[in-house]
């Protein structure tokens, strides 16, 4: 039969065992639970979960909205806001985590959630339509490439 200091000696041996895995296995699952979600941005994870539809149309379409915007400008205030009310009461808008548009983003064009893809922005470019068919085109405020340069170097000699 054992001694009973050495029953005690194991018993304690196998106490300090025991707590020592505990802590450990704590570590292991606070290193588990760390995410690198914590790390990365609520506009960049939101970006992330909804990534746009890349396709030939929707790139080409970009592009032409892009350029439409810098060769002709935004669209006239009356335009932009009768798009803001249509697109206000349609029920195709989401407001992802991260983003403080006040009208959101379309969920039918498929742009995703970008900065360039709000509302607010979309709005404001000529060659944009709905998706729905709600709006349409509209000129910008310049006329043209010429028209927008001749409204910089007027803007410019106005100061």
């Amino acid at each position: 039969m054992k001694a009973f200091n050495d029953v005690f000696m194991e018993q304690a041996r196998k106490e300090q065992e025991r707590r020592k895995e505990a802590e450990r296995a704590a570590w292991r699952m606070q290193i588990l639970s760390f995410r690198l979600s914590h790390l990365i941005p609520r506009k960049v994870q939101t970006f992330f979960l909804n990534m746009p539809r890349l396709t030939p149309k929707n790139i080409y379409s970009y592009l032409r909205a892009e350029y439409s915007n810098i060769e002709q400008g935004p669209v006239s205030l009356p335009v932009y806001e009768e798009r803001k009310k249509v697109c206000g009461e349609c029920p195709h808008r989401m407001f992802p985590d991260g983003y403080h548009d006040p009208l959101g983003f379309c969920t039918k064009c498929g742009c995703g959630a970008n900065p360039r893809a709000q509302l607010t922005v979309k709005l404001k470019l000529p060659a944009t339509s709905c998706p729905l068919g709600k709006w349409d085109e509209a000129p910008g405020i310049y006329e043209g490439l010429w028209g927008r340069i001749r409204y910089i170097f007027t803007r410019r000699r106005s100061k």
